[in-house]
């Protein structure tokens, strides 16, 4: 019995750890849209999608980084 209560622990972590990961990234890509947003105006549908479709933390932040300094949605690869 302690070894299935275990398992149990360990499968909700898991769970519990994508969920933490999926909300870093859902605030990040949001994040990231803002600053967009007020850098060049509102994104169009594409761009929007192309940040809804990154799935790495470390390529969000990198991008919200260089959004900081970037001229153009180009010069982003946007």
């Amino acid at each position: 019995l302690p070894k299935q209560k275990e398992e149990v622990v360990e499968i909700v972590t898991s769970w519990e750890r994508r969920g933490i990961e999926k909300g870093r990234l859902d605030e990040l890509r949001m994040m990231l849209l803002d600053e967009l947003a007020q850098r060049f105006g509102t994104a169009d549908q594409a761009t929007i999608s192309k940040v809804q479709n990154l799935n790495s933390i470390d390529d969000l932040r990198k991008l919200t980084r260089r959004a900081f300094t970037a001229e153009t949605l180009q010069e982003l690869g946007l």
